[in-house]
């Protein structure tokens, strides 16, 4: 099953533009008429649809498609969004999008989904990492334009949090790891100057433990940046999940839909069996009658945010405790990420410390007579 590239004269499906976008794209210059895409089962399917329509195996390429990344996502909502403000319908804009970037066929294969029938938010939730799902959540299906927008404003905004709090992750990490690779230095320059005869089976085990380090390093500030550590610690951390919940039903409860169905909807980013187990006892509740503010779970609050919730009968007031909720969580996760971003360059100056101290018992060895140490 994969995504080809049919070389053809044929003019894609969806390049029939509104005249309000036509004012706006240059179409005869920018969209490209000499192929298009289509999904094929299998490749038995291929040779039957380039015999039926009498056409060379040659002419269909597999495409490998890269899912787009949070970077890429920020940029796709962010460009739909400021496309709708001038006027411009949310399929309109992916279609300029696409003319801009003939490179990228991502952008292409959404096109081709919406206009099979498949809904805005699963058309880009196949084509995101599996991390990103839960800000295509913020994409409603079946409703108007302005408060589509308005959701998909909401997404760039949790995005934007996103990517602060993984250049921040980062940030922390950059100066404990520069001076473990200083420390590093100073233990191979020891080893290789201050005895005389030292021993060369000690270099290569430097060497090995430098690389070793250097990558473990590396590939910590990697996930940190592109978001991977980010998303490890959501896993893990009931706070986080339960902070994006609050936000996303907050989001949702203001677009129109109730109270239990935005909750349903958000606690499909829900990673703890407990928390999910607690999201299913809520929706159980629901059925059988329990009004909401009995219903939701009382550890998903403060007993301030709790007590708030338990006594409102309005809408107004189940979104004021949902506010709570979501303030309430927010302050856990600020404290967790407080946590660990003093934590781990404690732990790398530590590392540095130990090689730093290992190095100076070398050098101080012979004048104390004692066996040297180490390397």
């Amino acid at each position: 099953m994969a995504w080809y590239k049919v070389l053809s004269n044929e003019q894609p499906a969806y390049s029939n533009l509104t005249e309000e976008t036509q004012d706006n794209i240059e179409t005869n210059n920018t969209i490209d008429r000499n192929y298009y895409i289509r999904w094929f089962e299998s490749s038995r399917d291929v040779k039957k649809h380039a015999v039926k329509n009498r056409r060379l195996p040659n002419r269909y390429l597999v495409l490998k498609l890269r899912k787009l990344s949070t970077k890429a996502f920020y940029n796709l909502l962010q460009q739909i969004s400021l496309d709708c403000k001038q006027g411009l319908s949310i399929k309109d804009s992916l279609i300029s999008q696409r003319q801009q970037d003939k490179s990228s066929y991502s952008i292409e294969v959404i096109l081709i989904k919406i206009q099979e029938g498949t809904s805005l938010k699963e058309s880009i939730a196949s084509m995101c990492d599996q991390r990103l799902h839960y800000y295509t959540n913020y994409l409603i299906d079946d409703s108007t334009h302005e408060v589509t927008l308005t959701m998909i404003e909401a997404a760039i905004s949790e995005l934007a949090s996103s990517i602060e709090l993984s250049k921040s992750l980062t940030k922390s990490l950059l100066y404990p790891f520069f001076v473990v690779q200083a420390s590093f230095m100073l233990l191979a320059l020891n080893a290789l100057m201050v005895n005389t005869n030292p021993d060369r089976s000690t270099i290569p085990l430097l060497l090995i433990s430098w690389a070793t380090i250097t990558l473990i390093q590396t590939a910590i500030a990697i996930c940190a940046k592109n978001g991977t550590l980010l998303n490890l610690l959501e896993r893990h951390s009931k706070a986080l999940q339960l902070k994006n919940l609050f936000q996303l039903s907050l989001h949702l409860v203001k677009s129109g839909i109730p109270t239990h169905l935005a909750i349903k909807s958000a606690r499909r980013n829900l990673r703890s069996p407990q928390l999910i187990a607690q999201a299913l006892s809520f929706e159980l509740n629901i059925r059988l009658g329990i009004k909401i503010q009995r219903a939701l779970p009382k550890t998903w609050f403060d007993s301030d945010g709790y007590s708030i919730i338990s006594s409102s009968r309005t809408g107004e007031k189940i979104e004021k405790a949902l506010i709570r909720g979501y303030e309430y969580n927010s302050q856990r996760c600020a404290s967790l990420l407080s946590c660990i971003t003093k934590t781990m360059p404690v732990l790398c100056l530590l590392v540095a410390g130990c090689l730093v101290g290992f190095t100076i018992l070398e050098i101080y060895s012979p004048l104390l007579e004692a066996k040297p140490i180490g390397y």
